[in-house]
């Protein structure tokens, strides 16, 4: 009788969520919000004298930015999160035997790599402070006959790529390295 073998793979996750699908799931069109949001970011910034775009937390902590504009982005992220969730245990859970979300990390709310300088300035931070783009790393379990994990990694990207790459846009899956 052949034994069964539980092997273990953590991969990093890097994807848009499509403004599609966004809009299907919020009231109000997500890529209007960052127009808007980026504008007040900026004359906030000049007129408080900041020599740089601060993260989302600095701009709710020092009320940098409309309650309403803050509260609007929390929901894009929420959506966002909702929408990566759904669609991960909607086309993993038959290739894989187990997925779990380790962690999930949007972007936008961290430092801005964007420069008061830069002449594109509110474009880029319109793209930045809205929460499309998703980082997450997730371990995923199956069972095989043979020991071992060898080639597993390929495997897993491949479904990965195969199961949600019609769902997000700039899709990249890599292996997690063990620390």
């Amino acid at each position: 009788m052949a034994t069964l073998h539980f092997a273990n793979i953590k991969l990093r996750l890097r994807a848009r969520i499509p403004l599609r699908a966004l809009v299907q799931l919020l009231p109000a069109r997500p890529d209007n919000l960052g127009d808007e949001f980026a504008r007040q970011v900026h004359k906030s910034v000049i007129a408080s004298g900041l020599g740089y775009y601060p993260p989302l937390a600095y701009l709710k902590s020092q009320n940098l930015v409309a309650p309403y504009l803050l509260e609007a982005v929390e929901q894009v992220a929420a959506a966002s999160d909702q929408y990566l969730r759904s669609i991960i245990n909607e086309r993993l859970a038959p290739v894989f035997s187990n997925v779990v979300l380790i962690s999930v990390q949007f972007p936008a709310f961290a430092l801005p790599p964007i420069r008061l300088s830069d002449p594109d300035a509110i474009a880029r931070l319109a793209r930045h402070y809205i929460p499309y783009e998703i980082k997450c790393e997730l371990s995923v379990s199956m069972i095989r006959k043979q020991p071992g994990e060898e080639g597993l990694d390929k495997f897993a990207i491949s479904a990965f790529k195969r199961s949600l790459s019609e769902l997000l846009d700039e899709l990249d899956v890599t292996p997690l390295e063990a620390n």
